[in-house]
């Protein structure tokens, strides 16, 4: 653990203005349940030194980093340099998604870079402060990246009769990412999607209830959804043989090249 977290920690506290300091040192912060299951996760992650990952949500490519410092009272995280430093620049208020793997359960969250700056010479990041993490085995499953040249998308009735329209960027069992094409300005995080229609190529079509986990903007000014499938056993069902089924393929495809 770097020497200078602490006081990396006390810059972050004192370049708030001195009224709102003295304010928040007489508030009483309420933690509920949830929280404190997400902040011991979290502290045991920091003490362990357990690597994390971090992916903007408008990117493929996650960087590697680890937990300096946690802070309930400021609802902050405290990240070190991302590895590797090249390539994708993290900006205000970027999408981001966590994953932490630890004894064998990933723990994923969303979160957004509240600050970027460097002490002695070494880049740290400020992430918010999560209320909940999903401690889960879902991240484990298949996961496909859908083909450029395979039209995927999914649709589903928006607000006054509207028909929303989306393609579809990746999916597993448990999620999936969508670039929306049209009819999905009122779609915010948080919101369910009813009766959502997957058409994966020609080789599959699912009904499903998709619930908003995040948005953010993509190219050409677009809106990238990112969501939970919730689908029938039968639909879920129909989809985890398809995504085995790819899995195969793909194992197939990288044994053969090799």
């Amino acid at each position: 653990m770097h020497r200078w977290v602490s006081q990396i920690a006390s810059q972050i506290v004192s370049k708030r203005p001195l009224r709102q300091r003295r304010k928040q040192s007489k508030r009483t912060v309420e933690v509920t349940p949830t929280q404190r299951r997400t902040y011991t996760l979290l502290f045991e992650a920091m003490r362990e030194h357990v690597f994390i990952y971090i992916r903007p949500v408008t990117s493929k490519k996650s960087y590697q980093s680890v937990i300096l410092d946690l802070n309930p009272h400021e609802q902050y995280i405290l990240i070190d340099e991302l590895f590797p430093s090249e390539g994708f620049q993290l900006v205000m208020n970027d999408q981001l998604e966590v994953s932490i793997g630890k004894k064998g359960n990933v723990m994923t969250f969303m979160t957004e870079l509240q600050m970027a700056g460097e002490y002695a010479g070494t880049p740290f990041y400020k992430l918010a402060l999560p209320e909940l993490v999903e401690q889960q085995q879902r991240r484990r499953s298949y996961r496909i990246e859908m083909d450029q040249d395979r039209y995927s998308y999914a649709q589903w009735g928006g607000a006054g009769g509207r028909q929303c329209r989306a393609k579809l960027m990746d999916l597993s069992s448990g999620g999936v990412r969508m670039e929306v094409l049209e009819g999905g300005e009122t779609v915010i995080p948080g919101m369910i999607l009813p009766s959502v229609m997957l058409y994966i190529g020609s080789d599959l079509k699912v009904s499903c209830d998709v619930e908003v986990k995040y948005i953010a903007e993509h190219e050409g000014d677009r809106a990238l959804i990112g969501g939970e499938i919730i689908a029938t056993e039968a639909n879920g069902q129909a989809l985890q043989r398809y995504l085995q089924k790819m899995q195969r393929v793909n194992r197939r495809r990288q044994l053969a090249a090799q």
